[in-house]
Order: C-alpha cells, then structure tokens, then sequence
C-alpha cells in the first residue's frame, strides 16, 4: 500500500474489474483519510445508533474502526478497507468489502497485490504508461 500510494497516489482513472464492469477510482490517500475521518465521526455522533456488524474469524466486529482504511468508494455508501488489524483468521492488508445494508464483511482479497490482479489488463497498461489522471 505504501508504495502504490507513493508511486500513484491513487489511481485515478476507473479501475474495471475483469468480468464485473465496475469503474469505481482507488482513492488517493487525502481522499481515503477524508472518508475514514467521515466513517469515524459518525462513530462520536451520540444522536446516532450505529449497529455492530457482525464479524468473523478473519475481521473484528464493528461498524468501523480506525485501523481500516477505504481504499474504494462505491458511490451508495459502500467501500472497499484494507484491514490493518484483523481477527486472528485475517492477515493484514487484507481488502473486505463493507455494505451499509449487509450484516457481515466479506474478505475480497488477500492483499492488494491480488486486488490490482483482479485489474483489467488493458486499464493497468495505461496506467503503467503514465496516462492517470492526478
């Protein structure tokens, strides 16, 4: 993660997912620091009754901690964390998905090396060939 936000900064340019079509930019680390700070003051917000989502052998149960950091927004409220302090069945640096309308966080990938994989070929060319957006 330290590189890919030191050599992009984000990336700017939709990220399409083999096979789904999605087109959602990975965030630069301003923006993903704008959205944890967001998520987090919803946390001190009393007049707010947040649920506890339920976790799992490999993500702790909470509606969001300070060890998670968005990576992708969806637009609806949904993102993409990386998860820097997993349950004991996680490892670091894995990337779960959180749903504002699910019960649960689904563990998407491994790390982020296997979420750029998952990148469509062509999109990651173009981003090699230096053709992101700042």
């Amino acid at each position: 993660m330290v590189e890919l936000y030191r050599t992009h900064n984000g990336l700017g340019l939709p990220a399409v997912i083999r096979g789904q079509g999605q087109a959602v930019p990975l965030l630069s680390l301003e923006d993903a620091l704008v959205e944890a700070r967001h998520v987090c003051s919803a946390l001190s917000d009393p007049t707010l009754h947040l649920p506890v989502i339920r976790g799992s052998s490999e993500v702790r149960s909470a509606y969001w901690l300070k060890s998670w950091l968005p990576i992708v927004t969806y637009g609806n409220g949904d993102k993409l964390f990386v998860d820097l302090d997993p349950n004991d069945g996680g490892q670091s640096g894995q990337i779960v998905e959180w749903r504002h309308e699910d019960d649960g966080y689904p563990v998407r990938y491994r790390n982020i090396e296997e979420y750029m994989g998952e990148l469509d070929a062509d999109w990651l060319a173009d981003l090699s060939a230096g053709l992101e957006r700042p």
